[in-house]
């Protein structure tokens, strides 16, 4: 690592923790530039040279438009409020080929495309993935994101790895599951209490003390 003055991380959300963990280990200088795009639509998001943040993907690119919309009711929204990212870009693609359904369900008609993830920007205009839609467990009334509770999670220093995914729950409709694997011996108790401490009781969620299921991408898969 000595010699490497720049990393661009891209494909998948890097969580404020691990990019100040890493950093931290490094010990000097080094600028860390996370992306954000998708096939459709290319590259969209960059963190400025010299003036990057860690824990997002940055401004927008010039000439390429975007909006963050309400998932259930398509209304724009304002600054620091989660919705789903969408783009109007000369660098869009026209269509899936040989899918009319897909396409649609992507390209509004107005044009614009649906990324499927959510985000939210600050007041600076600096823009944060929180997760995908598909990946969102239903608790009673409230859309929970596994990415954000994942975060919490990290933050006991005996945990390693974690994944979170959604279950049938008789009462809440889906509860979280958190597979947690840990760098020391952990009892479950301690890694809930101070879960729960970091939450402030808000959100219930269970354990299981093995390796995440993992998709050949290294994505964490519901395993329902």
């Amino acid at each position: 690592m000595a010699s490497v003055q720049s990393i661009l991380c891209g494909a998948a959300p890097v969580s404020l923790s691990s990019a100040e963990t890493f950093t931290q280990k490094v010990d000097r200088r080094i600028f860390f530039q996370e992306v954000y795009g998708m096939t459709e639509v290319l590259m969209s998001h960059l963190n400025p040279i010299n003036a990057t943040r860690l824990g997002n993907c940055g401004k927008t690119l010039p000439n390429i438009k975007v909006k963050v919309v309400d998932i259930e009711t398509g209304e724009s929204l304002p600054a620091n409020h989660e919705g789903e990212l969408c783009f109007m870009s000369p660098s869009r693609m026209t269509g899936y080929i040989n899918n009319e359904a897909a396409t649609r369900e992507t390209i509004d008609a107005d044009g614009w495309v649906h990324s499927g993830d959510i985000v939210y920007y600050d007041a600076d205009a600096y823009f944060t993935i929180v997760d995908r839609c598909k990946e969102f467990i239903k608790v009673k009334e409230l859309q929970v994101a596994p990415s954000e509770l994942e975060e919490v999670i990290l933050q006991h220093p005996k945990v390693k790895e974690v994944g979170v995914v959604g279950v049938p729950h008789d009462r809440l409709g889906e509860a979280p599951r958190a597979y947690v694997v840990t760098s020391s011996p952990a009892t479950e108790k301690e890694i809930q209490e101070d879960f729960e401490t970091r939450l402030c009781g808000n959100t219930a969620c269970w354990w299981d003390n093995t390796p995440p299921p993992t998709t050949p991408w290294a994505r964490v898969n519901d395993p329902l």
